[in-house]
């Protein structure tokens, strides 16, 4: 820090320097021109020249340069000009009253107007200012994300102050500097790393110098907010030159807005960890209690039905012996359901699932799904149509017969017994495959349609029974066929559920396919 404000007077100085000569150059330059004319312009006139020399130079040169080119041009005035020559010595009253009097004019005309001029500069830098702060918090409150802010970062400190910039940020839920680098990562390095550290771990405000060489200067500065510190951000300025005091304070409040916005991203993320964490756990205890009561169920099935099937008086009884197998039969098939529904789910999920495409055909895909279910079936009256422009079709068999399983057994569940279920299928006028299962139970209220795809949503006020994962593993893998799953209710009464699948014909199917 001392290096820097050492390295801001060495600046001052060269440039109060630099205006000394100016004036001393543009004074000489006047007297050379005005001596040869004096005798034919008066010593009177010489002076006026002067004054407007030092007037004009306090468009181009700071106070302290206009000052000295004041005592200087009063002082060659008298050497030069003003009788007797050559000396300091003043014989007249009337010559001493001018002399003073152009100096005094000379100091506070060409100050006052160095004062407005600086006026000016500093109202038209204050507005630049206040161009690029808009400009930054105009891309800030744009910015959707942290890698969002950093990148707008880079691209305004690249344009306003041709610099590169790096951010390092505390880990989540931390309070310890990250080692990530986010921004121009080829700032990163050992040295800037650590420098970056010890502007965390210290009770400074930045910035701090970390590197200075003939390419590059490095300024590192604290993110912070009033309570706690962020990060750090790295600042890269190209060449030897340091940024001036009004960059560094332009600076300081771009820094301010973006550790605003950085720490606004950082709630966010930890709010929606938040609500991701909570919705985990109840969504975690929702399938815990969903597939542990739907587990119970088949598992006490047949546990019971072990147990009567050792008992002795069940050998002598065949008809008994059947009902019990008959149990059995069901309670594994419904236990085989509940885990060949949670396997497919995980599966869809894991992104890794590819269908097994081949020639499909709706009287044996159907023929298929009746057998499954012939004993619920019985129970219901069930009228299949099947238009005869339905063709064959290119489909994963044994998924798109999983997915009609679970949505017709949806039917039969919600239906009472007794009732009628249609199943059409047709071909639309798009050449889809169109397959409509309507049955007759309540139907599903308008306002949770919506939802029935949703995974373990079950409907409020329905039966128990099932884990609501059926419908939702039926639409992934129609949608990963291509097609459509809709449920609508029924004018009269009941659910229709509409299947709509693409048709690949002969000329679409590649020679390996067919």
């Amino acid at each position: 820090m001392m290096m820097f404000f050492r390295t801001q007077w060495t600046r001052k100085l060269r440039r109060l320097s630099s205006h000394i000569g100016i004036a001393s150059l543009v004074c000489a330059l006047t007297a050379g021109i005005c001596y040869p004319i004096a005798d034919t312009i008066g010593y009177q006139t010489v002076g006026l020249i002067f004054l407007i020399v030092v007037a004009s130079l306090s468009l181009f040169i700071d106070r302290g340069g206009l000052i000295f080119a004041a005592i200087l041009s009063f002082t060659i005035w008298n050497f030069l000009f003003i009788n007797p020559l050559y000396t300091f010595r003043v014989h007249s009253i009337h010559d001493m009253i001018a002399l003073f009097a152009n100096l005094t004019v000379a100091i506070v005309g060409s100050v006052f107007i160095n004062r407005i001029r600086r006026s000016r500069f500093s109202l038209i830098k204050s507005q630049e200012q206040i161009a690029m702060l808009y400009s930054l918090l105009e891309s800030l409150n744009n910015a959707i994300s942290i890698d969002d802010i950093v990148a707008k970062t880079q691209q305004v400190m690249l344009t306003h102050f041709n610099a590169r910039i790096l951010i390092y940020l505390t880990s989540p839920g931390e309070m310890l500097l990250s080692d990530i680098p986010l921004g121009d990562q080829a700032i990163h390095s050992q040295e800037t790393w650590s420098g970056a550290l010890d502007i965390f771990r210290n009770s400074a405000t930045g910035p701090s110098i970390v590197n200075q060489n003939t390419r590059e200067f490095q300024l590192i500065f604290p993110l912070e907010e009033p309570r706690k510190r962020i990060g750090v951000i790295v600042m890269v300025f190209p060449g030897p030159d340091q940024p001036g005091e009004d960059k560094i304070n332009i600076l300081k409040s771009f820094i301010m807005q973006i550790s605003s916005a950085l720490d606004r991203e950082i709630s966010i993320i930890q709010i929606k960890q938040q609500e991701i964490h909570m919705h985990s756990e109840k969504l975690f205890r929702t399938v815990m209690n969903s597939v542990s009561h739907e587990l119970k169920t088949p598992i006490a099935i047949i546990q019971a039905a072990v147990s009567n099937l050792a008992d002795k008086r069940t050998s002598a009884n065949t008809i008994l012996q059947e009902q019990i197998v008959d149990e059995l039969n069901q309670a594994s098939t419904r236990l085989n359901q509940i885990v060949q529904n949670i396997l497919d789910m995980s599966r869809i999920e894991s992104g890794i699932f590819r269908l097994n495409k081949e020639w499909c055909d709706i009287p044996d895909l159907l023929g298929t799904i009746s057998s499954t279910l012939a004993q619920e079936l019985e129970k219901y009256h069930v009228q299949v149509s099947i238009a005869d422009e339905v063709p064959l079709f290119q489909a994963d068999i044994t998924m798109l017969t999983q997915a009609l399983l679970n949505i017709l057994r949806n039917a039969l569940n919600y239906s009472p017994p007794g009732s009628d279920i249609q199943i059409n299928v047709v071909v639309n006028e798009s050449g889809q495959v169109h397959i409509v299962i309507l049955d007759q139970g309540p139907g599903i209220p308008e306002k949770e349609l919506p939802r029935v795809f949703e995974k373990f949503f079950r409907v409020p006020g329905t039966k128990p029974g099932g884990t609501g994962l059926g419908l939702t593993i039926s639409k992934a893998i129609i949608d990963l066929h291509g097609g459509e799953l809709k449920l609508m209710n029924s004018p009269e009464r009941g659910l229709a559920a509409h299947i709509l699948l693409p048709v690949e014909t002969c000329n679409q199917l590649t020679d390996e396919q067919l």
